[in-house]
């Protein structure tokens, strides 16, 4: 079996306000993993070593937030990652999906969990900072 890569797992959509790069692999259950801030931080550098095996048993979609990656610039101001966690649902036609959150991911996880509770099927963080 040929390791997944970066390229074959690579998609790019087109939501209500951005164009967010995410990384797909599996079918099932969606799951999304949201990654942290930190220099370099992405869906695929945060995550690459688990999506493929996360992915024999999932829908597993690796999402560069916007601001990070290969997804659209943002200013400060502009920045509300909840609403394009549902604003990629939504495009990828996703009612609800499992959420994986690393450290801004988690954040941003259990800031959607509170939102929109109706979105959201499972939750795991991981030192996911409290705050707004």
């Amino acid at each position: 079996m040929t390791a997944l890569t970066r390229e074959a797992a690579a998609r790019m959509v087109k939501t209500k306000n951005w164009n967010l790069r995410y990384y797909e692999a599996g079918h099932g259950t969606p799951l999304v993993l949201l990654h942290g801030s930190g220099p370099g931080a992405t869906g695929w550098s945060n995550f690459a070593p688990n999506i493929e095996v996360l992915a024999q048993r999932f829908r597993v979609l690796s999402v560069d937030m916007p601001g990070w990656g290969e997804s659209d610039a943002v200013t400060v101001d502009q920045l509300d990652h909840v609403g394009a966690a549902i604003e990629l649902l939504d495009a990828l036609g996703i009612e609800r999906a499992a959420f994986v959150g690393n450290s801004m991911g988690g954040q941003t996880s259990i800031r959607l969990a509170l939102a929109h509770p109706d979105r959201i099927t499972h939750l795991v963080t991981m030192g996911s900072p409290l705050g707004p």
